[in-house]
């Protein structure tokens, strides 16, 4: 079978020049968007006009205040409760123990 395409114009020989030349318009637009800049509208006003607003300032004097820290609080501390040990709480302890037993029979 014969082949209805002539191989000179297939297409698909020359994608890899296709991609490249996409890779270096993407390239393009991405770094001129980096790369744009926009000023504002107030930055763009002459600063000659309003030159004499500019250097006509009141100087005004800084007091400085000399804040003392509180005097620092004392505490108290109780002194120490001495801990019993075990053998002496078990000698304080009284076991009251009720022997005593109801049996009723019949």
């Amino acid at each position: 079978m014969e082949f209805k395409k002539n191989p000179r114009v297939d297409i698909h020989q020359k994608r890899t020049l296709f991609f490249n030349i996409g890779l270096v318009i993407a390239l393009f637009v991405v770094n001129s968007a980096f790369e744009w800049t926009t000023y504002d509208k107030a930055s763009r006003i002459d600063l000659e006009v309003n030159k004499t607003e500019i250097n006509n300032f009141d100087a005004t004097q800084v007091i400085i205040r000399e804040v003392k820290p509180p005097a620092p609080v004392i505490k108290l501390v109780a002194p120490a409760v001495k801990q019993k040990t075990l053998a002496e709480e078990m000698e304080e302890i009284e076991i009251a123990v009720d022997l005593t037993v109801d049996l009723n029979l019949p």
